[in-house]
């Protein structure tokens, strides 16, 4: 998987342009995705139908924020 980007010049904050020579990549394309998304990728390279997918990534999602709360 391939990721477009373009190189941009950031100036930290208290430089001066001239004294910047720093070049980063910054991405240009972003793709949106969701959980049914990702559910029939992964079910087409496996044995598990889209419904099962989702129905574990939903209570991954649910348990991974419980969790993340504690």
């Amino acid at each position: 998987m391939s990721v477009e980007f373009k190189v941009v010049k950031i100036i930290p904050p208290g430089k001066k342009e001239e004294d910047c020579k720093a070049y980063y990549p910054r991405i240009t394309k972003r793709e949106k995705r969701d959980l049914r998304d990702l559910a029939e990728d992964i079910s087409q390279i496996s044995t598990f139908s889209t419904i099962d997918v989702i129905g574990v990534l939903e209570a991954f999602t649910m348990l991974n924020t419980k969790l993340l709360k504690r």
